[in-house]
C-alpha cells in the first residue's frame, strides 16, 4: 500500500510540472480515506508556493466547488481518487 501512495505521488509530481497555469491551493482527494502526504512531496509543492489540503474524495470534491467559485479555478486545482 505505501509503494502505491508513493507512485502516485510522483505522478502527481511530474503532472504538477506541466501545469500552465500555476496555483496557490492544490485539494488533494485520496479516496475513501483521508491518508497524510509523504513530508518530501508536501516540502516539495509547499517549495513550488502552493499550498496542499489532503481530505477524502467527497469532501475535496465539495471545498473545491466552493474555493473554485469563490476564488475562480485559476487559483485552485484538485486531484482526486475515485472512491471505490
Amino acid at each position: 500500500m505505501t509503494a502505491y501512495v508513493r507512485l502516485r505521488e510522483i505522478v502527481l509530481k511530474r503532472t504538477l510540472l506541466m501545469c500552465i497555469c500555476p496555483v496557490d491551493l492544490l485539494i488533494l482527494g485520496l479516496g475513501g480515506e483521508t491518508r497524510p502526504l509523504a513530508p518530501k512531496t508536501r516540502q516539495y509543492l509547499n517549495s513550488l508556493g502552493i499550498r496542499v489540503d489532503v481530505s477524502d474524495t467527497r469532501n475535496a470534491a465539495a471545498m473545491f466547488n466552493l474555493l473554485a467559485t469563490e476564488r475562480g479555478v485559476s487559483s485552485v486545482a484538485a486531484a482526486m481518487v475515485p472512491i471505490g
